[in-house]
């Protein structure tokens, strides 16, 4: 899976208007009535639609950011709500693993 940033083809800088409006811009070229036969159009507006779900919520964005700044993620890979108990259970095996990594 693509970086979030990537998929919309923004800065990690980029302001919430400007997320947005790379976000509509990109439905309107991939939108599924202009590719109703192209499996890979739907893959891709799935792929719009998951980065600007995250993307567009300034909460999920900072939770999102965060992960991926501390390697707990690879850029992309962070689909759930940080509150979520799939994405808790991968938080603390990867404690686990870390841990278990660190001792002689």
């Amino acid at each position: 899976m693509k970086d979030y940033y990537i998929v919309l083809g923004i800065s990690r800088e980029a302001h919430a208007r400007e997320i947005k409006r790379a976000y509509k811009e990109l439905v309107k070229k991939w939108h599924p009535d202009l590719h109703p036969d192209d499996p890979a159009g739907r893959m891709k507006i799935q792929e719009i639609n998951g980065a600007y779900g995250v993307l567009g919520n300034p909460a999920r964005r900072q939770t999102y950011d965060r992960d991926v700044q501390e390697g707990r993620v690879v850029a992309g890979a962070w689909e759930s709500p940080p509150d979520s108990a799939f994405h808790s259970y991968f938080l603390k095996m990867n404690e686990v693993f870390r841990r278990k990594l660190q001792k002689p």
